[in-house]
């Protein structure tokens, strides 16, 4: 779709809520797992999950230019 909506004309696209939902279930799936309070301990893997997010999105609109 977001390829498809770029060929179309859209330029601007919102991803604050992906992001934002992204980070926090990665974080609460983190959590589940541990008892661990120490946030660099725990942040890490939440930041993960959104670099791969970033990085696929980058790449779906880096094929089409």
């Amino acid at each position: 779709m977001l390829r498809e909506a770029i060929q179309n004309g859209i330029c601007k696209v919102n991803l604050a809520t992906e992001i934002k939902n992204t980070f926090m279930v990665a974080m609460k799936e983190c959590l589940k797992n541990t008892n661990e309070i120490d946030l660099r301990i725990v942040f890490p893997y939440a930041i993960h999950a959104l670099v791969e997010l970033l990085e696929n999105k980058l790449k779906t609109i880096n094929r089409i230019s």
